[in-house]
């Protein structure tokens, strides 16, 4: 097409075309590709390169380096994109992709540090975030699923308790493929637990690293204590669903 329009550069292809290519190959992780059509974006493409345009060639560029392993690469063109805007949109694909390059690192050694999300300082303990263990309505582990089905519908993810009311697993949505069964017996668990002095950075390596979709907190420093004893009850949870929700709010102002 380039060859075709020679010197009449109004018949070259315009930056969307390279977008679109730019997109199918970052997702197969060509690396090579991607930055070879990123450079031609602004040499071969005929009218003007909006920011919007930029951003997201720089974050389809972050993208294919991650899908290819080259992480120290997107955490490079990660930092430019950072120094360059002003604002960081984490609900965007590249936000996306972004959560999975400081999941690779950690978010002790995150870019964002001290703080990742606007509200959200790093070294603040999880209990100034979680949300009670009450509020995430647990239920019964003896329960049959067919009486509480409708509840996965909303919650992608619920907490089991036993009758000492100590969380002894998590039940995800994707796990219900059986209604005449306890919850019991489609319940993951131990579950994940941190106490409510942990950090909320190493409670975020857990939910991006480990792909945990929720986090329990309980009070006892002995996390996996087995006794019943109030102190090792729950007293809240933290989700992938909380962090996202503090994602758009940070893209929304």
């Amino acid at each position: 097409m380039i060859k075709q329009a020679g010197k009449k550069r109004n018949l070259r292809p315009k930056p969307h075309l390279y977008l679109a290519m730019m997109r199918a190959f970052a997702i197969r992780g060509d690396f090579d590709m991607v930055k070879r059509l990123h450079a031609r974006v602004w040499s071969d493409s005929v009218g003007s390169i909006s920011p919007s345009v930029k951003r997201e060639a720089y974050e389809l560029l972050m993208e294919a380096a991650v899908n290819c392993d080259q992480v120290d690469v997107a955490r490079q063109i990660l930092s430019n994109i950072i120094s360059e805007e002003k604002e960081f949109t984490w609900t965007s694909r590249g936000g996306m992709v972004a959560v999975r390059t400081e999941a690779i690192y950690g978010c002790s050694s995150s870019l964002f540090g001290p703080y990742m999300l606007p509200q959200i300082l790093l070294d603040d303990p999880v209990e100034k975030y979680m949300t009670a263990f009450e509020e995430a309505c647990p239920l019964p582990a003896n329960l049959s699923m067919k009486k509480v089905a409708i509840r996965f519908l909303k919650d992608s993810v619920v907490p089991i308790i036993d009758d000492w009311g100590s969380c002894v697993g998590i039940v995800h949505s994707d796990d219900c493929n059986e209604l005449d069964v306890p919850l019991s017996s489609v319940m993951r668990g131990p579950p994940p637990c941190v106490t409510t002095s942990t950090s909320i950075g190493q409670v975020l390596d857990l939910i991006l690293e480990k792909k945990y979709k929720m986090v329990v907190v309980v009070r006892n420093r002995y996390v996996y204590d087995t006794s019943y004893s109030s102190s090792s009850r729950p007293v809240g949870v933290f989700t992938r669903e909380k962090f996202f929700e503090h994602a758009s709010a940070a893209s929304e102002r």
